[in-house]
């Protein structure tokens, strides 16, 4: 009789152990996903610090170049001159009203538009 008890004691602890182990199993590949999840946070978090570095560099970069065009625009200073000059000699160019274009002048341009019609699609009628 003591030996059922021990055999069925075995079996019972034997079947309690093949199922820890297994829970032991899962347990570590969780743990082990959630680890994985740390570091990939940990890097995230770090590319995050980069990144704003980055950032605060370029809004200091921009705020210095806004500081110093500042302070250039106040050490402007506007002056007014009046310059008083006479003419000593007035000098009138010949303007030319009457425009004649040969007739190979006329006939170049019409040459011309006549092609720029022709490649447009469907020309011009």
């Amino acid at each position: 009789m003591i030996d059922l008890i021990v055999t069925k004691f075995k079996t019972y602890l034997n079947t309690f152990l093949e199922a820890l182990e297994l829970i032991l199993i899962v347990s570590a590949f969780f743990y082990g996903q959630h680890v994985q999840k740390l570091e990939d946070n940990s890097d995230l978090d770090k590319a995050n610090v980069e990144f704003q570095k980055k950032v605060d560099t370029e809004v200091n970069r921009r705020k210095l170049i806004e500081e110093t065009f500042e302070s250039k625009l106040d050490n402007i200073q506007i002056i007014n001159k009046t310059i008083n000059t006479k003419v000593q000699k007035e000098i009138q160019k010949e303007v030319y009203t009457d425009c004649k274009i040969p007739q190979s002048g006329i006939d170049l341009l019409n040459d011309s538009i006549n092609k720029n019609n022709d490649t447009r699609k469907g020309g011009v009628k």
